[in-house]
């Protein structure tokens, strides 16, 4: 792991700590559970909702039984899925449960978190959903990122990336170094 690479996690720890200093955790997590649903709806996704029964879902006709959100943080979209198999990975995930009252993982019961880079990712199957949201960024190889996203998602599946985009350039330089 390069020298960057660590000062850039110190910093994402720190960030998630300054952001969430004067939140209350309840009221943060509802917030964080509303912008995953209203996601899922601008996605066309809103049959993958907490509510959503592993094996029988009407709508598109897809069973949605395993998710995986990569580079999850501490409030990733695993927050909304109740009823389905999640792997949530994030390096950070174990600094995270350390330092954030907002991130218990044995809050979620039905997600096998994974303290690990994408990059190091072994998917042993494939995830009818895969998310990668705001987090494509943070990697150190993207072309292997997302060859293991991609090669992570079933046939029918699903594949979600997206990425924090700002229109000032003065914001694009500081995020450039």
């Amino acid at each position: 792991m390069t020298l960057r690479w660590k000062i850039a996690q110190a910093a994402e720890i720190r960030w998630w700590q300054r952001y969430l200093k004067n939140k209350p955790t309840a009221d943060y997590a509802d917030w964080k559970r509303n912008y995953w649903h209203a996601l899922l709806d601008r996605c066309g996704l809103s049959f993958l909702n907490e509510n959503t029964e592993p094996a029988s879902h009407t709508g598109m006709g897809v069973t949605s039984e395993t998710i995986l959100d990569a580079g999850c943080g501490p409030a990733g979209i695993f927050m909304i899925f109740k009823n389905q198999a999640v792997d949530a990975l994030d390096p950070l995930l174990d600094q995270y449960e350390a330092t954030l009252p907002h991130f218990k993982k044995n809050d979620y019961p039905n997600v096998n978190f994974l303290s690990q880079p994408l990059e190091d990712f072994n998917e042993k199957g494939k995830y009818d959903a895969v998310f990668c949201l705001n987090a494509i960024n943070h990697v150190a190889d993207l072309q292997k990122s997302f060859d293991i996203l991609v090669n992570s998602v079933k046939k029918d599946g699903h594949l979600v990336v997206s990425i924090d985009a700002h229109n000032y350039s003065f914001l694009k330089k500081i995020f450039q170094a």
